[in-house]
């Protein structure tokens, strides 16, 4: 086997822009990008609009663009003034999502502190009509510190996108589209439940008057339409309990099954998987019942979609590397009688034995050596938040951080936001390119 197909590796899973596909109107876009995230509020053509452009964007280098056409507008949107070229209408929905953008801040600036931040980030730069054709470009301009934050999240790799059908979401209200990217988000990071204040839904549905105060009011005006939407028009079954307190209804548990959108393996991905199929086969020890198995998901690849490929993948190249070797999975390492940098970390868990810490040692051992002690204090907070009881929950954290390349606590954390979106620390200032999802996602502590 030759260097190249290791080096493929990081390439292995697409940029989120690349799982869009078209033919499908399946767009997929960062969590950054929800309409939540929006500065201004938008009505439901504006936002299938905005989908659209999404779902044509085109990346080349740092140049983004979205081109496509008012027949694909009205075969999705179905929308009269689309349908007859109405100008006013369709100049007013350009100007409403040219003029919109992203927006956050900190702690410290909502407290009024001179050393607080906010920033205000554009989204299009210019978006046109002509000769029925729409033609869109991303604002991709660097920050101050050269971050081009849009790019950024039109490029990322997070594992949880939202994908959804954009002519499934052009069918709902406005307030349906919001809550349908929620659910899709708390269903992508393994959830099918929730519980939501009536505080959480006045932000979520961009409410504000003392009527809306009452939850009897945002339920007939807000919650119930949307959920009937949603129910109505998508693949989703969206279930409503009421939570109590004495006789005031406080929030509501949302529940809600859903049959996931797969995102299509990519041609890359096949050619990588018979490449390697190629090699395994040449080896005379993959015998074993999961080395078979292995060697058969390679062979038939192309059923399987993105994220699947993805992990088949990772694992046949570890595969191919250890043979290339010419040597098996390393044995445990001896754990040492004296006192060693661990010993303090293993103090915390009662009656841990040596296989436990063997088998620790063996997998912080994968990570940079300045790093290792970080990681595990980490992976000790997650243990602790998620009311852990085995070591092997931190040895499952470290085998799952390994696949997923991290090399600093900050790639974990990262890998942590993206998978099951709690935030353990406190950010007291904001770096976008690190914290630009926790910064925005309403239901960050859900």
């Amino acid at each position: 086997m030759n260097n190249e197909i290791v080096e493929k590796e990081d390439a292995l899973e697409l940029e989120v822009w690349e799982k869009s596909d078209k033919g499908k109107n399946l767009m997929a876009k960062s969590q950054g990008l929800l309409l939540t995230n929006l500065a201004n509020k938008m009505n439901s053509m504006q936002n299938a609009l905005f989908s659209l452009i999404i779902l044509n964007a085109k990346v080349n280098g740092d140049y983004v663009t979205s081109e496509f056409s008012l027949k694909d507008v009205v075969k999705i949107t179905n929308n009269s003034s689309y349908i007859s070229r109405k100008g006013d209408e369709i100049n007013k929905d350009l100007k409403a999502i040219k003029e919109n953008h992203l927006a956050f801040c900190n702690q410290a600036f909502l407290e009024g502190s001179q050393n607080g931040r906010a920033l205000k980030l554009g989204i299009v730069s210019n978006i046109e009509y002509e000769n029925g054709q729409f033609f869109a470009t991303f604002d991709t301009a660097p920050d101050k510190k050269g971050n081009r934050l849009v790019l950024e999240l039109l490029r990322s790799k997070e594992v949880t996108p939202i994908i959804y059908n954009v002519e499934t979401f052009a069918k709902l209200s406005s307030g349906g589209q919001i809550l349908y990217e929620h659910i899709l988000l708390m269903t992508y990071k393994g959830k099918r439940s929730c519980i939501v204040t009536n505080e959480t839904l006045r932000q979520i549905f961009r409410t504000n008057g003392k009527s809306m105060e009452k939850f009897y009011t945002l339920n007939q005006i807000h919650l119930t339409p949307a959920v009937e939407d949603i129910n109505k028009h998508t693949e989703l079954n969206l279930v409503v309990d009421k939570i109590k307190e004495g006789r005031a209804v406080v929030g509501v548990e949302l529940s809600w099954s859903l049959k996931k959108e797969k995102v299509l393996i990519s041609d890359k991905q096949i050619m990588l998987a018979k490449e390697l199929y190629v090699q395994l086969m040449k080896s005379s020890t993959m015998t074993e019942p999961k080395d078979l198995a292995l060697l058969e998901k390679l062979r038939k690849i192309d059923v399987l979609d993105s994220n699947e490929a993805f992990g088949v993948i990772k694992v046949a190249i570890r595969k191919v590397n250890a043979l290339k070797q010419n040597k098996d999975l390393p044995e445990l390492p001896e754990v040492s009688e004296g006192r060693n940098k661990f010993d303090d970390f293993f103090s915390k868990f009662d009656g841990i034995t040596k296989k436990n810490k063997a088998e620790v040692i063996e997998k912080i051992s994968i990570f940079p050596e300045k790093e290792q002690e970080k990681l595990l204090e980490f992976a000790y907070e997650l243990y602790l938040q998620n009311n852990a009881s085995s070591i092997s929950y931190i040895i499952q954290i470290l085998v799952e951080w390994d696949l997923e390349d991290v090399q600093k606590l900050e790639d974990a954390k990262k890998i942590h936001l993206q998978n099951y979106g709690d935030v353990l620390e406190k950010i007291e200032d904001i770096d976008p390119s690190d914290d630009f999802l926790q910064a925005m996602d309403l239901w960050k502590g859900l």
